[in-house]
């Protein structure tokens, strides 16, 4: 064996014991986070396959006409779906990390969020049809043939811009040097202050979920913040790993787990029938069937997410060794 080959055996034990050690402490390290890539092209990557799925997914609300080779007229969304607006914030935050400066990401996040609330307040109401967002969506498709939706994505894109930006400020958080309950209190400040101002805006503006209004959105965002807050205390302080693993799952893989819902939402129904033939009727009736096809498509969509993240985690640590 020549020192080439040892060296080389060498490094790798050593990257392996060094994953291994970390098994326990890597609860944040989501799976398609691949070590020493460049984020910025990982997440154009990410952004350019989201939006096509976006388009293309058959299970979605069809906004505009689309005509095949064989002339038969059918539709796609153009853009109009929740994982499109993920892909936005995604890429945003993404974009934003470029920003070394901290302070110029928050005023960014905010810039962006406080611009679409002016433009909702000042271009219309917040009725169903009657507020700005709705109209805006309604002028562009109706050139197209199409139909906006009650779910408003092309002036909230700015929306989720803005809060990708202040998303990565979390993550920022989570991996300073500072001490681990200096941490906490940053993130649990930072999520109080957002419900706090949330619940404030709420006298005045209403929360719409459908049309993302300011005070939804610093609601919903000071609520996720204090949530992670809890959970980093529990898992990364605490250490109180034991039970907490479908929490680390889906914190991880929540992408897969809402894509595998949303685009797969039929097979998964489909393999349940198959699965469950007979087993309300041994359990006492039709009438248990709703209960145990819950609860076996819950159990087959651990399984997929949790099939999909060895298959990431086997490639981090191909990456890792190499």
């Amino acid at each position: 064996m020549t020192s080439g080959h040892t060296a080389t055996i060498v490094k790798r034990n050593s990257v392996v014991r060094r994953l291994r050690a970390a098994e326990d402490v890597r609860p944040y390290h989501a799976p398609d986070a691949l070590p020493g890539t460049n984020s910025t092209p990982f997440s154009c990557k990410y952004f350019v396959a989201s939006i096509v799925v976006g388009i293309f997914a058959p299970s979605q609300t069809a906004v505009t006409p689309f005509f095949t080779v064989s002339g038969n007229v059918t539709s796609f969304c153009l853009y109009s779906d929740t994982l499109q607006t993920i892909a936005v914030a995604y890429f945003a935050a993404s974009v934003g990390l470029l920003l070394r400066s901290w302070p110029l990401r928050l005023a960014l996040g905010l810039a962006l969020i406080t611009g679409t609330a002016v433009v909702l307040a000042l271009c219309g109401d917040y009725t169903q049809h009657g507020n700005a967002a709705r109209i805006i969506e309604e002028a562009v498709y109706s050139r197209m043939g199409g139909k906006a939706k009650d779910f408003c994505y092309l002036l909230t894109t700015f929306t989720w811009a803005g809060m990708g930006i202040l998303a990565s400020l979390a993550g920022d958080v989570l991996k300073s040097e500072s001490s681990p309950w200096t941490k906490f209190r940053s993130l649990a400040a930072a999520g109080l202050v957002s419900c706090v101002l949330g619940w404030s805006l709420s006298v005045r503006i209403p929360s719409i979920r459908f049309i993302y209004t300011v005070s939804f959105v610093f609601q919903t965002m000071g609520l996720s913040t204090l949530l992670l807050a809890a959970l980093y205390v529990v898992t990364d302080i605490w250490k109180v790993r034991r039970g907490t693993w479908v929490l680390m799952l889906f914190g991880q893989c929540s992408l897969a787990a809402w894509m595998t819902c949303n685009f797969f939402g039929d097979a998964l129904l489909s393999v349940v029938d198959k699965l469950t033939v007979g087993v309300p009727t041994l359990l006492g009736g039709e009438t248990y069937k709703p209960l145990v096809a819950s609860v076996v498509r819950v159990a087959l969509l651990i399984w997929v997410v949790w099939t999909w993240r060895r298959l990431r985690e086997a490639k981090v640590r191909r990456i890792s060794i190499q």
